[in-house]
């Protein structure tokens, strides 16, 4: 089944129906994050046939006051934003509170990953209308619908809105998204809404470009939100040829030949997996690609056969979450991974020169440094199998509302923001002053610490790619393997340093 793609060449002089904008991370991630906007592009899929829509992008048009003067008006139907918990929340609120000042009756919309778990609290913000939660292809749809004829929003599902009194109410949820329903046939996902060119990077001297095959996964990681209300484990995915078929259009009109996989899971089906490798080989595909989200639980069950198919289709790396390796913590975070399949697993790969990257974390509850000598160890083993390995970071947890252990950190007496303004100061940047009534400064410190030693430890951190990192990492590398295998990190110029742009919000 061929994807289509719609090019428009829309009249600049005629203002945009409806206006989404998708806010910057910061100065830092935005120069990492080169990702489209996907959640917007999702769901215009249906409505960019009957609207004229404008995105603007946050992280390049730092100019979008001056967009606002073009396209925002009286008869704009409604203007939404996406949202991620922490810091993107504040620029999100700026825009909002920016339309809402120029055009009081316009419609505010936000959805995305944040607003589906708080609901009941981001409806009450003065500058949002509605909520639209979980997948927000048809719930979007049918709202900019009702806004349109004057309908009922309490016909609506999957949305939060206040009365016409201020009352906020919330509509029952709405099904998930059927992938190859939607994105499988003649339905057009509307790429002319963007500027690719800022959005395909280069790599290993290839055009090179994140996407999506799938959504959710199945596994009940306590610490994840694909455990939440809305997506409930549920995983959902493009199908092998219609995958194929996607990329195959990003090759012939953008040059694009390197794919990067942001799966939640990529690799829940094995068959759609070897289905997926057997196109590229009976089409004679020259492409290389890479997965960035993938277990151990699913990776164990390839064989050096496969893995050496697996490397000649293209697979350049693969980024599996380990996150611990202690049996006690891995109940509480949900996992259940043996070690001796990670090594295995390691060992396949790293045989068929598919290079792994692995991430750790800590700050699960009961945790003890015990606990965290446990991945230390795993660690320095895993590299000296494999010394071409990306042997991560061990990254602090942050407790995300909707996930199980959010839950248990209400129970154990953590008090919440509840507006935008104090959510985007819930993040790792600001791990210091979060309110973890179970963590003293002493153990948040050593979190901080074990994290920053680890990245400077790993000279081939994924998502820093600099040379002056890497000879940085290179030249500090054996001290801080020191104090990485000692939990010590007393009296370190380098991570006073770190701290202090960290509290400064650049990482």
């Amino acid at each position: 089944m061929r994807f289509i793609f719609l090019e428009i060449n829309r009249n600049e002089n005629i203002m945009a129906d409806i206006i989404l904008f998708n806010p910057s991370n910061g100065l830092l991630i935005d120069k990492v994050d080169n990702w489209l906007p996907w959640s917007l592009l999702y769901v215009c899929t249906r409505l960019h046939k009957d609207y004229s829509i404008k995105l603007i992008d946050g992280r390049f048009d730092s100019n979008w006051h001056n967009i606002l003067d073009e396209e925002l008006n009286e008869d704009t139907l409604c203007v939404g934003t996406t949202s991620l918990t922490g810091l993107q929340l504040k620029f999100g609120e700026d825009f909002l509170r920016e339309v809402k000042k120029r055009q009081p009756a316009v419609k505010t919309v936000v959805g995305g990953v944040h607003v589906t778990p708080t609901a009941d609290d981001s409806i009450r913000e003065p500058f949002i209308d509605f909520i639209v939660r979980g997948d927000g292809e048809e719930i979007f749809y049918n709202l900019v619908t009702a806004i349109d004829q004057g309908k009922s929003f309490a016909d609506v599902k999957g949305i939060n809105y206040k009365t016409d009194s201020g009352t906020p109410v919330e509509n029952p949820s709405e099904a998930f998204v059927n992938l190859d329903k939607t994105y499988g046939t003649s339905e057009y996902l509307p790429l002319h809404l963007v500027n690719m060119e800022r959005y395909i990077t280069e790599e290993d001297g290839r055009k090179s470009f994140i996407l999506f095959s799938s959504r959710g996964c199945p596994f009940p990681c306590t610490y994840c939100h694909n455990t939440n209300d809305h997506n409930k484990g549920k995983w959902r995915a493009l199908s092998a040829p219609n995958t194929i078929e996607f990329m195959r259009m990003l090759t012939e009109r953008y040059g694009i030949t390197y794919f990067k996989f942001q799966d939640d899971n990529f690799w829940v089906d094995k068959h759609r997996v070897e289905e997926f490798v057997s196109l590229i080989e009976e089409n004679k595909l020259d492409i290389q690609w890479a997965v960035c989200g993938a277990t151990i639980l699913n990776l164990k069950t390839i064989g050096p056969e496969m893995a050496r198919r697996l490397k000649e289709s293209g697979l350049k790396y693969i980024l599996s979450g380990i996150e611990t390796v202690s049996p006690r913590i891995q109940k509480v975070a949900g996992k259940v991974i043996k070690i001796d399949d990670i090594y295995r697993v390691d060992k396949v790969m790293s045989d068929a020169k598919i290079k792994m990257i692995y991430s750790f974390m800590s700050g699960f509850p009961t945790e003890t440094n015990s606990d965290l000598s446990m991945n230390v160890e795993a660690m320095f083993k895993i590299k000296k199998q494999s010394p071409g390995v990306d042997i991560g970071s061990v990254k602090p947890l942050v407790y995300y509302p909707g996930t199980a252990l959010y839950n248990w950190a209400l129970e154990n007496g953590f008090k919440p923001p509840r507006t935008f303004k104090e959510w985007s100061q819930y993040s790792w940047s600001n791990y210091n002053k979060l309110n973890y009534p179970w963590l003293d400064e002493k153990k948040k410190k050593l979190y901080q610490n074990l994290y920053f030693s680890t990245m400077l430890m790993n000279p081939e951190y994924e998502y820093i790619k600099s040379f002056i990192w890497k000879y940085f990492c290179i030249a500090i590398g054996p001290f801080a393997r020191w104090r990485v295998k000692r939990l010590n990190f007393k009296l370190s110029p380098v991570l006073f340093l770190f701290n202090t742009i960290k509290k400064a919000n650049l990482i």
